[in-house]
Protein backbone atom coordinates (compact mmCIF):
# COMPACT_ATOMS: atom_id res chain seq x y z
CA UNK A 1 0.00 0.00 0.00
CA UNK A 2 2.89 2.69 1.03
CA UNK A 3 4.54 1.63 -2.05
CA UNK A 4 1.72 2.04 -4.25
CA UNK A 5 1.04 5.60 -3.15
CA UNK A 6 4.58 6.04 -3.66
CA UNK A 7 4.67 5.64 -6.91
CA UNK A 8 1.35 7.72 -7.18
CA UNK A 9 2.69 10.70 -5.82
CA UNK A 10 5.76 10.14 -7.96
CA UNK A 11 3.55 9.98 -11.13
CA UNK A 12 1.41 13.19 -9.84
CA UNK A 13 4.94 15.05 -9.08
CA UNK A 14 6.22 13.74 -12.51
CA UNK A 15 3.02 15.31 -14.38
CA UNK A 16 3.30 18.36 -12.25
CA UNK A 17 6.31 18.95 -13.85
CA UNK A 18 6.09 17.98 -17.14
CA UNK A 19 2.68 20.67 -17.19
CA UNK A 20 4.97 23.23 -15.87
CA UNK A 21 7.73 22.57 -18.28
CA UNK A 22 5.26 22.26 -21.00
CA UNK A 23 3.39 25.26 -19.90
CA UNK A 24 6.89 27.48 -20.01
CA UNK A 25 7.71 26.01 -23.08
CA UNK A 26 3.92 27.13 -24.16
CA UNK A 27 4.55 30.50 -22.99
CA UNK A 28 8.07 30.98 -24.24
CA UNK A 29 6.56 30.31 -27.85
CA UNK A 30 3.78 33.10 -27.92
CA UNK A 31 6.16 35.60 -28.13
CA UNK A 32 9.15 36.11 -30.47
CA UNK A 33 11.85 37.69 -28.99
CA UNK A 34 14.13 39.37 -31.38
CA UNK A 35 17.37 41.89 -31.16
CA UNK A 36 17.92 44.66 -33.39
CA UNK A 37 20.93 47.42 -33.20
CA UNK A 38 20.25 50.50 -30.77
CA UNK A 39 18.94 53.50 -32.80
CA UNK A 40 16.27 56.01 -32.57
CA UNK A 41 13.37 54.42 -34.79
CA UNK A 42 11.05 55.85 -37.10
CA UNK A 43 7.64 54.15 -36.94
CA UNK A 44 6.45 56.58 -39.95
CA UNK A 45 6.32 54.93 -43.01
CA UNK A 46 7.02 57.82 -45.04
CA UNK A 47 10.01 59.39 -43.97
CA UNK A 48 11.80 55.95 -42.13
CA UNK A 49 14.74 54.56 -44.97
CA UNK A 50 16.61 52.73 -42.25
CA UNK A 51 16.74 49.01 -42.73
CA UNK A 52 16.09 47.94 -39.36
CA UNK A 53 13.02 50.50 -39.42
CA UNK A 54 12.01 49.05 -42.36
CA UNK A 55 12.06 44.91 -41.11
CA UNK A 56 9.67 46.53 -37.87
CA UNK A 57 7.54 48.54 -40.63
CA UNK A 58 7.03 45.57 -42.55
CA UNK A 59 5.06 44.33 -39.88
CA UNK A 60 2.77 47.15 -38.48
CA UNK A 61 1.95 48.48 -42.26
CA UNK A 62 1.17 46.26 -45.54
CA UNK A 63 1.03 48.10 -49.11
CA UNK A 64 -0.40 46.38 -52.49
CA UNK A 65 2.09 44.15 -52.44
CA UNK A 66 4.58 42.43 -50.11
CA UNK A 67 8.22 41.39 -50.30
CA UNK A 68 8.02 36.94 -50.99
CA UNK A 69 10.36 36.04 -47.53
CA UNK A 70 12.79 33.71 -50.08
CA UNK A 71 13.11 35.06 -53.42
CA UNK A 72 12.11 38.95 -52.35
CA UNK A 73 9.80 39.06 -55.52
CA UNK A 74 6.26 40.95 -54.69
CA UNK A 75 3.50 39.26 -53.98
CA UNK A 76 0.01 40.24 -53.60
CA UNK A 77 -1.06 42.74 -50.26
CA UNK A 78 -3.90 44.27 -50.03
CA UNK A 79 -4.24 43.73 -54.15
CA UNK A 80 -6.66 40.99 -55.36
CA UNK A 81 -5.44 41.04 -58.59
CA UNK A 82 -4.19 43.90 -61.43
CA UNK A 83 -3.98 44.65 -65.04
CA UNK A 84 -1.53 47.00 -67.02
CA UNK A 85 -2.96 48.86 -70.26
CA UNK A 86 -1.43 47.92 -74.09
CA UNK A 87 0.52 50.76 -73.87
CA UNK A 88 2.02 49.55 -70.54
CA UNK A 89 1.23 53.46 -68.89
CA UNK A 90 -2.11 52.60 -66.63
CA UNK A 91 -2.18 50.28 -63.98
CA UNK A 92 -5.17 48.92 -62.59
CA UNK A 93 -5.19 47.37 -59.11
CA UNK A 94 -8.60 45.89 -57.87
CA UNK A 95 -7.94 45.37 -53.91
CA UNK A 96 -9.37 42.61 -51.88
CA UNK A 97 -12.61 42.46 -50.33
CA UNK A 98 -13.46 43.06 -46.32
CA UNK A 99 -9.37 44.68 -45.55
CA UNK A 100 -9.45 47.05 -42.71
CA UNK A 101 -7.07 49.02 -40.43
CA UNK A 102 -6.42 47.97 -37.15
CA UNK A 103 -9.15 49.92 -35.57
CA UNK A 104 -11.75 48.30 -37.99
CA UNK A 105 -12.12 50.94 -40.74
CA UNK A 106 -12.21 49.64 -44.16
CA UNK A 107 -8.93 50.14 -46.80
CA UNK A 108 -10.52 51.35 -49.99
CA UNK A 109 -8.85 52.49 -52.73
CA UNK A 110 -8.94 55.90 -51.57
CA UNK A 111 -7.39 54.88 -48.77
CA UNK A 112 -3.80 54.25 -50.53
CA UNK A 113 -4.60 57.02 -52.44
CA UNK A 114 -4.82 59.56 -49.89
CA UNK A 115 -1.48 57.95 -48.42
CA UNK A 116 0.36 58.57 -51.14
CA UNK A 117 -0.66 61.68 -51.91
CA UNK A 118 0.62 62.45 -48.49
CA UNK A 119 3.60 60.78 -48.96
CA UNK A 120 4.19 62.86 -52.32
CA UNK A 121 3.05 66.02 -50.43
CA UNK A 122 5.81 68.56 -50.34
CA UNK A 123 5.97 69.38 -46.74
CA UNK A 124 6.33 65.65 -45.38
CA UNK A 125 9.58 65.76 -47.36
CA UNK A 126 9.52 61.50 -47.81
CA UNK A 127 12.62 59.79 -48.70
CA UNK A 128 11.18 57.57 -51.24
CA UNK A 129 8.58 60.08 -52.66
CA UNK A 130 9.90 60.19 -55.91
CA UNK A 131 10.00 56.34 -56.70
CA UNK A 132 6.80 57.35 -57.95
CA UNK A 133 7.50 60.05 -59.85
CA UNK A 134 6.46 57.68 -63.12
CA UNK A 135 2.96 58.70 -62.48
CA UNK A 136 1.81 61.92 -63.70
CA UNK A 137 2.01 64.97 -62.14
CA UNK A 138 3.69 63.58 -59.20
CA UNK A 139 6.85 64.79 -59.92
CA UNK A 140 5.31 68.56 -59.99
CA UNK A 141 3.35 67.50 -56.84
CA UNK A 142 6.43 66.43 -54.77
CA UNK A 143 8.08 69.88 -56.43
CA UNK A 144 5.64 72.10 -54.87
CA UNK A 145 4.98 73.56 -59.10
CA UNK A 146 2.03 71.32 -59.37
CA UNK A 147 -1.24 70.34 -57.19
CA UNK A 148 -2.56 67.00 -55.56
CA UNK A 149 -5.39 67.12 -57.75
CA UNK A 150 -2.99 67.33 -60.81
CA UNK A 151 -1.54 63.26 -59.52
CA UNK A 152 -3.23 60.82 -61.25
CA UNK A 153 -4.08 58.42 -59.28
CA UNK A 154 -7.67 57.40 -59.10
CA UNK A 155 -10.08 55.41 -57.22
CA UNK A 156 -13.53 54.07 -57.72
CA UNK A 157 -14.52 51.37 -54.72
CA UNK A 158 -12.17 49.09 -54.57
CA UNK A 159 -9.80 50.12 -57.46
CA UNK A 160 -6.82 51.99 -57.11
CA UNK A 161 -5.95 53.34 -60.90
CA UNK A 162 -2.61 54.92 -61.62
CA UNK A 163 -1.67 56.77 -65.34
CA UNK A 164 2.05 56.92 -66.12
CA UNK A 165 4.04 59.42 -67.88
CA UNK A 166 6.36 56.18 -69.55
CA UNK A 167 6.08 52.43 -69.16
CA UNK A 168 7.71 51.42 -65.70
CA UNK A 169 8.06 47.41 -65.60
CA UNK A 170 8.94 47.36 -62.09
CA UNK A 171 6.78 49.26 -60.24
CA UNK A 172 4.98 46.22 -58.78
CA UNK A 173 8.89 45.61 -57.11
CA UNK A 174 8.48 49.55 -55.94
CA UNK A 175 5.46 49.05 -54.01
CA UNK A 176 6.64 46.11 -52.28
CA UNK A 177 8.36 49.16 -50.15
CA UNK A 178 6.53 49.87 -46.72
CA UNK A 179 6.39 53.75 -47.80
CA UNK A 180 3.98 52.80 -50.42
CA UNK A 181 1.33 51.13 -47.61
CA UNK A 182 -1.62 52.05 -46.57
CA UNK A 183 -1.25 54.45 -43.93
CA UNK A 184 -4.23 55.98 -42.56
CA UNK A 185 -4.48 59.38 -41.13
CA UNK A 186 -5.05 58.22 -37.58
CA UNK A 187 -1.83 57.55 -35.20
CA UNK A 188 -1.56 54.51 -33.20
CA UNK A 189 -3.72 52.74 -36.28
CA UNK A 190 -1.95 50.20 -38.69
CA UNK A 191 -2.75 48.17 -41.78
CA UNK A 192 -0.44 45.14 -40.92
CA UNK A 193 0.08 41.74 -39.72
CA UNK A 194 0.87 43.29 -36.18
CA UNK A 195 0.38 46.30 -34.39
CA UNK A 196 2.83 48.33 -32.14
CA UNK A 197 1.32 47.86 -28.29
CA UNK A 198 4.69 50.02 -26.80
CA UNK A 199 7.52 51.29 -27.51
CA UNK A 200 10.49 52.82 -25.88
CA UNK A 201 14.36 53.36 -26.35
CA UNK A 202 15.11 50.18 -25.76
CA UNK A 203 11.83 47.75 -26.79
CA UNK A 204 9.26 47.90 -29.00
CA UNK A 205 6.30 45.28 -28.50
CA UNK A 206 4.08 44.21 -31.41
CA UNK A 207 0.79 41.93 -31.19
CA UNK A 208 -1.14 40.35 -33.60
CA UNK A 209 -3.82 42.41 -35.54
CA UNK A 210 -6.63 40.87 -35.47
CA UNK A 211 -8.49 42.91 -38.07
CA UNK A 212 -5.23 41.73 -40.66
CA UNK A 213 -6.56 40.08 -43.80
CA UNK A 214 -4.71 37.35 -43.45
CA UNK A 215 -4.58 37.12 -39.23
CA UNK A 216 -5.77 33.06 -39.73
CA UNK A 217 -2.37 32.98 -41.29
CA UNK A 218 0.13 34.67 -39.06
CA UNK A 219 0.99 31.92 -36.35
CA UNK A 220 2.92 34.30 -33.69
CA UNK A 221 0.48 36.23 -31.60
CA UNK A 222 3.47 38.43 -30.41
CA UNK A 223 6.76 39.90 -30.71
CA UNK A 224 9.36 41.65 -28.56
CA UNK A 225 12.01 43.89 -30.30
CA UNK A 226 15.07 44.63 -27.90
CA UNK A 227 17.39 47.49 -29.20
CA UNK A 228 20.60 46.81 -28.03
CA UNK A 229 24.46 47.16 -29.16
CA UNK A 230 25.91 44.96 -26.21
CA UNK A 231 27.38 42.25 -28.14
CA UNK A 232 28.37 40.18 -24.58
CA UNK A 233 24.92 40.26 -23.55
CA UNK A 234 23.21 40.10 -26.44
CA UNK A 235 25.32 36.85 -27.17
CA UNK A 236 24.37 35.61 -23.48
CA UNK A 237 20.69 35.98 -24.33
CA UNK A 238 20.87 33.80 -27.44
CA UNK A 239 23.05 31.25 -26.20
CA UNK A 240 20.38 30.98 -22.54
CA UNK A 241 17.49 30.69 -25.46
CA UNK A 242 16.01 34.64 -24.03
CA UNK A 243 15.71 35.27 -27.62
CA UNK A 244 15.38 33.78 -31.01
CA UNK A 245 16.63 35.87 -33.45
CA UNK A 246 19.93 38.28 -33.02
CA UNK A 247 20.05 40.89 -36.00
CA UNK A 248 22.55 43.24 -35.22
CA UNK A 249 25.52 43.06 -32.29
CA UNK A 250 26.91 39.77 -31.18
CA UNK A 251 29.91 38.17 -31.15
CA UNK A 252 30.33 34.96 -33.56
CA UNK A 253 32.99 33.54 -31.88
CA UNK A 254 31.09 33.01 -28.54
CA UNK A 255 27.79 31.61 -30.05
CA UNK A 256 27.55 28.17 -28.61
CA UNK A 257 25.24 27.32 -31.88
CA UNK A 258 27.42 27.76 -34.80
CA UNK A 259 25.16 26.41 -37.24
CA UNK A 260 22.41 29.39 -36.19
CA UNK A 261 24.94 31.94 -37.57
CA UNK A 262 24.04 33.06 -41.50
CA UNK A 263 26.17 35.19 -43.41
CA UNK A 264 23.84 36.82 -46.68
CA UNK A 265 25.79 39.05 -49.28
CA UNK A 266 23.50 41.66 -49.47
CA UNK A 267 22.34 44.01 -52.53
CA UNK A 268 23.87 46.75 -50.92
CA UNK A 269 27.11 48.49 -51.29
CA UNK A 270 29.12 51.18 -49.10
CA UNK A 271 31.14 53.79 -50.33
CA UNK A 272 32.04 57.55 -49.88
CA UNK A 273 30.74 60.81 -51.56
CA UNK A 274 31.44 64.01 -52.42
CA UNK A 275 29.14 66.84 -51.71
CA UNK A 276 28.77 69.10 -54.01
CA UNK A 277 28.78 72.36 -52.79
CA UNK A 278 30.61 75.89 -53.35
CA UNK A 279 34.41 75.29 -54.24
CA UNK A 280 36.76 72.81 -55.81
CA UNK A 281 34.39 70.00 -54.94
CA UNK A 282 32.32 71.13 -57.89
CA UNK A 283 34.82 70.29 -60.41
CA UNK A 284 34.96 66.96 -62.16
CA UNK A 285 38.34 67.55 -62.75
CA UNK A 286 39.08 68.10 -58.86
CA UNK A 287 37.22 65.04 -57.51
CA UNK A 288 38.42 62.76 -60.00
CA UNK A 289 42.39 63.63 -59.03
CA UNK A 290 40.71 62.73 -55.64
CA UNK A 291 40.14 59.57 -56.17
CA UNK A 292 43.05 58.77 -58.43
CA UNK A 293 45.00 59.51 -55.38
CA UNK A 294 43.40 56.78 -53.38
CA UNK A 295 45.30 53.31 -52.95
CA UNK A 296 42.59 51.33 -53.96
CA UNK A 297 44.18 48.37 -53.70
CA UNK A 298 45.40 48.84 -49.93
CA UNK A 299 41.75 50.39 -48.34
CA UNK A 300 39.94 47.51 -50.07
CA UNK A 301 41.98 44.59 -49.13
CA UNK A 302 40.28 44.83 -45.61
CA UNK A 303 37.01 44.17 -46.88
CA UNK A 304 35.26 40.78 -47.96
CA UNK A 305 34.16 41.76 -51.13
CA UNK A 306 35.42 44.64 -52.64
CA UNK A 307 33.52 47.34 -55.01
CA UNK A 308 34.87 49.53 -57.44
CA UNK A 309 31.50 50.27 -58.55
CA UNK A 310 28.02 51.30 -56.99
CA UNK A 311 25.37 48.72 -58.35
CA UNK A 312 26.03 45.10 -57.13
CA UNK A 313 26.27 42.86 -60.06
CA UNK A 314 23.20 41.21 -60.77
CA UNK A 315 22.17 38.89 -63.51
CA UNK A 316 22.16 40.17 -67.28
CA UNK A 317 22.98 43.48 -65.80
CA UNK A 318 26.33 45.04 -67.95
CA UNK A 319 30.09 44.88 -66.39
CA UNK A 320 31.49 48.24 -66.74
CA UNK A 321 35.13 49.75 -65.79
CA UNK A 322 35.02 50.25 -61.88
CA UNK A 323 37.36 53.13 -60.21
CA UNK A 324 40.23 51.61 -59.12
CA UNK A 325 43.16 53.03 -60.75
CA UNK A 326 46.06 54.96 -58.55
CA UNK A 327 47.86 57.61 -60.22
CA UNK A 328 49.34 60.39 -58.38
CA UNK A 329 51.08 61.99 -61.48
CA UNK A 330 47.42 61.75 -63.42
CA UNK A 331 46.16 63.50 -60.35
CA UNK A 332 48.40 66.24 -60.60
CA UNK A 333 47.52 66.88 -63.95
CA UNK A 334 43.81 66.94 -63.32
CA UNK A 335 44.46 69.47 -60.73
CA UNK A 336 46.16 71.87 -62.63
CA UNK A 337 43.78 71.50 -65.62
CA UNK A 338 41.45 72.13 -63.14
CA UNK A 339 43.21 75.62 -61.85
CA UNK A 340 44.71 73.85 -58.54
CA UNK A 341 48.59 73.08 -59.19
CA UNK A 342 49.43 73.54 -55.77
CA UNK A 343 46.49 72.07 -54.41
CA UNK A 344 45.74 74.53 -51.45
CA UNK A 345 41.95 73.69 -50.04
CA UNK A 346 41.08 71.27 -47.38
CA UNK A 347 38.36 68.95 -47.31
CA UNK A 348 35.56 67.79 -43.77
CA UNK A 349 35.44 64.26 -43.50
CA UNK A 350 33.66 64.24 -40.01
CA UNK A 351 32.97 60.55 -38.41
CA UNK A 352 31.55 58.54 -35.96
CA UNK A 353 34.34 57.35 -33.69
CA UNK A 354 35.01 53.94 -34.92
CA UNK A 355 38.28 51.96 -35.28
CA UNK A 356 37.57 51.60 -38.84
CA UNK A 357 36.30 54.60 -39.68
CA UNK A 358 39.55 55.94 -38.00
CA UNK A 359 42.35 54.00 -40.55
CA UNK A 360 39.93 54.92 -43.46
CA UNK A 361 40.39 58.71 -42.78
CA UNK A 362 44.06 58.43 -41.91
CA UNK A 363 44.43 56.69 -45.42
CA UNK A 364 42.73 59.16 -47.18
CA UNK A 365 44.53 61.89 -45.18
CA UNK A 366 47.90 60.13 -45.94
CA UNK A 367 46.84 59.89 -50.42
CA UNK A 368 45.86 63.28 -50.63
CA UNK A 369 49.13 65.46 -48.70
CA UNK A 370 51.37 64.52 -51.71
CA UNK A 371 48.42 67.34 -53.45
CA UNK A 372 48.94 69.99 -50.91
CA UNK A 373 45.37 69.11 -49.90
CA UNK A 374 44.73 68.67 -46.49
CA UNK A 375 41.38 66.32 -44.69
CA UNK A 376 40.30 67.62 -41.23
CA UNK A 377 39.14 64.51 -39.43
CA UNK A 378 35.66 65.67 -37.06
CA UNK A 379 35.57 62.68 -34.79
CA UNK A 380 31.93 62.17 -32.50
CA UNK A 381 31.03 60.40 -29.90
CA UNK A 382 27.95 59.10 -31.94
CA UNK A 383 27.81 55.53 -33.58
CA UNK A 384 25.97 56.53 -36.38
CA UNK A 385 26.86 57.58 -39.57
CA UNK A 386 26.21 61.02 -40.27
CA UNK A 387 24.92 62.71 -43.72
CA UNK A 388 24.99 66.28 -44.99
CA UNK A 389 21.72 66.26 -43.58
CA UNK A 390 23.40 65.74 -39.91
CA UNK A 391 26.45 67.44 -39.78
CA UNK A 392 28.86 69.49 -42.28
CA UNK A 393 31.45 68.22 -44.31
CA UNK A 394 32.64 67.66 -47.56
CA UNK A 395 32.50 63.48 -47.47
CA UNK A 396 30.48 61.27 -45.82
CA UNK A 397 30.03 57.33 -45.88
CA UNK A 398 27.49 55.32 -46.70
CA UNK A 399 26.21 51.95 -46.48
CA UNK A 400 22.78 51.47 -48.95
CA UNK A 401 20.95 48.17 -49.27
CA UNK A 402 18.78 48.21 -52.76
CA UNK A 403 14.59 48.86 -51.52
CA UNK A 404 14.10 45.97 -54.23
CA UNK A 405 15.92 43.98 -56.82
CA UNK A 406 16.64 46.25 -59.76
CA UNK A 407 19.55 49.06 -60.48
CA UNK A 408 17.44 52.16 -60.18
CA UNK A 409 17.11 51.52 -56.22
CA UNK A 410 20.94 52.31 -56.54
CA UNK A 411 20.85 55.42 -59.47
CA UNK A 412 18.11 57.39 -57.58
CA UNK A 413 20.38 58.26 -55.24
CA UNK A 414 21.87 60.46 -57.59
CA UNK A 415 18.76 61.65 -60.05
CA UNK A 416 19.11 65.40 -60.00
CA UNK A 417 15.69 66.09 -58.03
CA UNK A 418 15.29 62.68 -56.13
CA UNK A 419 14.44 63.41 -52.35
CA UNK A 420 17.05 60.72 -51.58
CA UNK A 421 20.47 62.65 -53.22
CA UNK A 422 22.13 64.31 -50.79
CA UNK A 423 25.20 65.09 -52.54
CA UNK A 424 24.21 67.67 -54.54
CA UNK A 425 25.62 66.58 -57.58
CA UNK A 426 23.05 67.30 -60.68
CA UNK A 427 23.81 65.87 -64.27
CA UNK A 428 20.96 66.27 -66.92
CA UNK A 429 22.57 63.72 -68.73
CA UNK A 430 22.45 61.07 -65.90
CA UNK A 431 18.80 62.17 -65.45
CA UNK A 432 17.89 61.49 -69.13
CA UNK A 433 19.95 58.32 -68.88
CA UNK A 434 17.13 57.04 -66.12
CA UNK A 435 14.38 58.62 -67.98
CA UNK A 436 15.17 56.61 -71.23
CA UNK A 437 16.01 53.65 -69.19
CA UNK A 438 12.67 53.33 -67.35
CA UNK A 439 10.99 54.00 -70.32
CA UNK A 440 12.01 50.74 -71.87
CA UNK A 441 10.19 46.99 -71.28
CA UNK A 442 12.65 44.77 -72.41
CA UNK A 443 15.01 44.31 -69.66
CA UNK A 444 18.43 43.97 -70.91
CA UNK A 445 18.17 47.25 -72.70
CA UNK A 446 16.87 49.06 -69.88
CA UNK A 447 19.89 47.34 -67.83
CA UNK A 448 22.60 48.67 -70.56
CA UNK A 449 20.82 52.25 -70.45
CA UNK A 450 21.12 52.12 -66.70
CA UNK A 451 24.62 50.68 -67.19
CA UNK A 452 25.54 54.06 -69.01
CA UNK A 453 24.23 56.26 -66.37
CA UNK A 454 26.00 54.16 -63.39
CA UNK A 455 29.35 54.69 -66.05
CA UNK A 456 28.42 58.42 -65.77
CA UNK A 457 28.01 58.72 -62.67
CA UNK A 458 31.77 56.38 -61.72
CA UNK A 459 33.87 58.87 -64.76
CA UNK A 460 32.55 62.22 -63.00
CA UNK A 461 33.74 61.49 -59.44
CA UNK A 462 31.17 61.69 -57.21
CA UNK A 463 31.73 58.26 -55.19
CA UNK A 464 34.51 56.34 -53.85
CA UNK A 465 33.00 52.61 -53.91
CA UNK A 466 34.32 51.00 -50.75
CA UNK A 467 32.49 47.19 -50.75
CA UNK A 468 29.80 45.26 -51.41
CA UNK A 469 27.86 44.54 -48.52
CA UNK A 470 27.49 41.34 -45.71
CA UNK A 471 25.01 40.88 -43.09
CA UNK A 472 25.47 38.27 -40.08
CA UNK A 473 22.02 37.02 -38.44
CA UNK A 474 21.79 34.41 -35.61
CA UNK A 475 18.91 32.46 -35.63
CA UNK A 476 17.98 29.42 -34.74
CA UNK A 477 16.14 27.80 -37.73
CA UNK A 478 15.66 24.81 -35.88
CA UNK A 479 12.99 26.51 -33.71
CA UNK A 480 12.02 29.30 -36.17
CA UNK A 481 10.58 28.60 -39.75
CA UNK A 482 9.29 31.58 -42.31
CA UNK A 483 12.88 33.19 -42.08
CA UNK A 484 15.22 32.49 -44.93
CA UNK A 485 18.58 34.18 -45.93
CA UNK A 486 18.12 37.09 -48.35
CA UNK A 487 19.92 40.24 -50.27
CA UNK A 488 17.61 42.39 -48.98
CA UNK A 489 18.20 41.29 -45.14
CA UNK A 490 14.35 41.27 -44.99
CA UNK A 491 12.25 39.07 -43.32
CA UNK A 492 8.31 39.29 -42.95
CA UNK A 493 7.71 38.79 -39.32
CA UNK A 494 3.63 37.51 -41.00
CA UNK A 495 5.56 34.70 -42.56
CA UNK A 496 7.47 33.46 -39.49
CA UNK A 497 6.38 30.86 -37.00
CA UNK A 498 7.86 28.35 -34.29
CA UNK A 499 8.56 25.11 -35.85
CA UNK A 500 6.30 22.88 -33.77
CA UNK A 501 3.19 24.45 -36.28
CA UNK A 502 5.10 24.01 -39.24
CA UNK A 503 2.55 26.28 -41.42
CA UNK A 504 4.19 26.69 -45.13
CA UNK A 505 4.42 29.17 -47.67
CA UNK A 506 1.49 28.04 -49.26
CA UNK A 507 -0.90 29.45 -46.45
CA UNK A 508 -0.61 32.59 -47.81
CA UNK A 509 -2.03 31.74 -51.57
CA UNK A 510 -5.43 33.95 -50.50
Amino acid sequence: MFKSIRKTLASVCLLLVLSSLFAQIAENQKELTVIMSESDINLDPHTSSYANEAQILSALYEGLFTYNPISLKPEKGLVDSYKISRDKKTWTFTLRENIFFSDGTPITAESIRKSWLTLLAPETDAPYASLLDCIKGAAEYRRGTGSADDVKISATENKLTVRLNTPTSYLDKILCHHAFSAVPEKRGVYSGAYILDSASEKELHMTKNPYFYGAGHVEIPSIKIMLSDDSDENTFLFNTGKVSWVADGFNSNNIYNKDAIYDSVLFGTEYLFFVVNDGPLTSPLVRNALLSAVPWDEIRQIFNIPADTLVFPITDYPSIPGIGDTDIELSKELLEEAGYPDGGFSLTFEIPNSDFLSYLADELKKAWEPLNISLEVKKSDSNYYFTPETASGDIFLYSWIGDFSDPVTFLELFKGDSNLNVTNWKNESFDKLIEEANSLTNQSKRYEKLAEAEQLLLDDGIILPLCYLITTNCINLDEIGGWFPNALDMHPFKYMYFREQEPTLSNWDL
